[in-house]
């Protein structure tokens, strides 16, 4: 299960690169590249702080960085860092400082829907998604549970709407936008793929030390997290593109 479980968040994260590059090479193309940056604005920092807090973590040492700028380049943000190539945990930190807006994200878009709709107890809706995921003995099993969570979602985030729309649509704007912005960028699937043979490392001395059975059940645990998050959310970054394209067709019409 947990291959299928790595197999379906690997899809899910290369659909939402792909969503995002689409809209944004379509918006680029018609001009109206300022809707892109009013989501960026908010998606951008979340995913540069999330790189510079890990940083600190590894003991990088941040040079330069830029949470938010408006360019013709397509670099929205950065953060520039050294290391300590000698160094075997610095080294490592490259391999979560690469992956670190996918959680630094993830955290966000929980805290502020908690914040605007403390009714919901958002962690609950998570964890049910979970025990299908977990419960489930076969892919068909799984999928089962999961269409009855969408079911479940679909009436919550229905009922917020109507109970209230402006507290909604700004929660909707929100966390559409950091969504589409914390998949990790080319340069930083570069740092994953430096810091990966240190983790791959660690892995197999965690084995060789008897000690792999914490390892899978801390990973196999991540893997629901994240996969439930994604399921949860996910429609939302859809709409999101959508309603931009959309917005973006009726600015260029003459």
């Amino acid at each position: 299960m947990i291959v299928i479980l790595i197999i379906t968040c690997t899809f899910l994260f290369f659909l939402l690169y792909q969503i995002n590059f689409f809209t944004y090479n379509y918006l680029t193309s018609k001009g109206v590249k300022f809707l892109i940056y009013s989501t960026a604005a908010v998606g951008t920092p979340v995913h540069e702080l999330s790189h510079a807090v890990v940083c600190l973590v590894f003991r990088h040492k941040i040079k330069k960085i830029s949470l938010f700028r408006v360019n013709g380049f397509g670099v929205l943000g950065y953060v520039q860092h050294t290391y300590n190539p000698a160094s075997y945990y610095q080294s490592l930190g490259q391999f979560f400082i690469g992956l670190a807006p996918i959680v630094g994200g993830l955290l966000s878009v929980d805290l502020i829907t908690e914040l605007l709709f403390p009714q919901i107890d958002i962690k609950e809706i998570i964890k049910a998604i979970e025990l299908n995921l977990s419960s489930s003995e076969s892919v068909l099993s799984a999928l089962k549970g999961l269409l009855i969570s969408i079911q479940l979602m679909k009436g919550h985030y229905i009922e917020l709407l109507s109970n209230n729309p402006p507290r909604f649509f700004l929660w909707f704007f929100l966390v559409s936008s950091i969504l589409s912005h914390l998949t990790p960028s080319p340069a930083d699937f570069i740092g994953v793929r430096i810091g990966l043979i240190y983790f791959v490392g660690i892995v197999i001395l965690a084995c060789l030390v008897g000690i792999n059975a914490v390892i899978y059940e801390l990973t196999l645990e991540l893997v629901y997290y994240v996969t439930a998050v994604f399921i949860n959310f996910f429609p939302f970054v859809i709409l999101h593109n959508v309603v931009l394209i959309m917005v973006g067709k009726i600015l260029t019409l003459k």
